[in-house]
């Protein structure tokens, strides 16, 4: 057998891995990769959160005009 290393987007994985398992063959995932990328995406989610909660301070202490319902829903 032949080992293979290859990155495919998220969206591609099942369908490439039905395919090599008709094929006979075995798919290893990588965890380093995949803890890595939870790595990045809960750094990115706790850094979204605090400039909201950041925001939120600054409405409160009159730094920031708060948007009325109208400007959420229109995107304003």
């Amino acid at each position: 057998m032949t080992t293979l290393t290859i990155t495919i987007p998220d969206n591609a994985k099942t369908k490439l891995s039905k395919f090599v398992k008709e094929l006979g063959g075995e798919i290893v995932v990588d965890s380093e990769s995949v803890s890595g990328k939870l790595v990045i995406k809960k750094a990115k989610l706790l850094a979204d959160i605090q400039t909201g909660l950041n925001e939120v301070k600054a409405i409160r202490e009159g730094k920031l005009k708060p948007l009325t319902m109208d400007d959420l829903l229109n995107d304003k």
